[in-house]
């Protein structure tokens, strides 16, 4: 059994300290989501340890049986990178990473890879797990969240169709109010409408009278009217009053209820 821990530690065949310790600096300690579990990947270890992937697959798989003591220990094959050739390897889970560093020697780099290896588990705990779209429970309730989801904006919609089809109508329609009126239909405080009115610039006094900005008419927003007041000496006034559109309601009602 010595002899197999010597075997994992001693420098690989297939690459010198030198390369081993450059990949290992660009090569980083990314998790992988497999069998309901964050495993990591033999051959990144194999890097980090300074080792030939070979040496750390003899590794386990000679001590296969005291590995899955820790749980199940599923192995893949994939082709090597830039040769063609099929390379398998193990996927190992948080406990079965930490036994392995057991069987190495080589202390330095045990250490700093335990350090690595704690914090990338620690972070998987932290964030969510990736998705395996490949799981068919996983695919059931994406499409029952989805179901869901839309029943609930179909619901949504049916609620406030009718709402914004009103606010259709009243925008569309002929005829203002005045804006005392406006607040009422809009259930609103007159003060706080007139208030809302000359602060937003659709309104300004002009002594005791309220006058609608250029720019709030041209918009179709506000109008004046013209009414003709009998003095009680018999003469005549003409006076001015601003009155709140079909289309300015419409646009008011929309502000008072994103400032809700």
């Amino acid at each position: 059994m010595e002899s197999q821990k010597t075997k994992a530690v001693a420098p690989g065949k297939e690459s010198t300290a030198s390369e081993n310790t450059h990949r290992e600096q660009f090569t980083a300690l990314v998790l992988t989501e497999s069998r309901g579990e964050m495993r990591a990947d033999s051959r990144v270890i194999a890097i980090h340890l300074g080792n030939a992937h070979k040496s750390v697959r003899e590794l386990i798989q000679t001590y296969q049986a005291h590995f899955e003591q820790f749980g199940i220990l599923p192995f893949e094959t994939a082709e090597i990178r830039g040769r063609g050739q099929p390379e398998r390897f193990a996927l190992l889970n948080e406990d079965q990473c930490y036994f392995l560093l057991t069987l190495v020697r080589n202390s330095d780099r045990v250490v700093d890879l335990k350090a690595r290896l704690v914090a990338a588990f620690r972070d998987a705990r932290i964030r969510p797990a990736p998705l395996d779209l490949t799981d068919p429970a996983t695919l059931l309730s994406l499409l029952q969240t989805h179901a869901s989801q839309s029943l609930q904006l179909q619901q949504q919609v049916a609620v406030l169709e009718p709402k914004a089809q009103a606010l259709d109508r009243i925008g569309t329609a002929d005829g203002s109010m005045c804006v005392t009126d406006a607040a009422k239909t809009l259930s609103v405080p007159p003060k706080a409408l007139f208030d809302w009115l000359s602060e937003h610039q659709w309104t300004y006094r002009r002594g005791a009278t309220w006058i609608a900005y250029q720019a709030a008419l041209m918009r179709g927003v506000l109008e004046h009217k013209v009414t003709t007041i009998l003095r009680g000496d018999g003469t005549e006034k003409a006076a001015t009053q601003v009155r709140v559109t079909a289309k300015g309601l419409t646009v008011l009602a929309k502000k008072m209820t994103e400032a809700a």
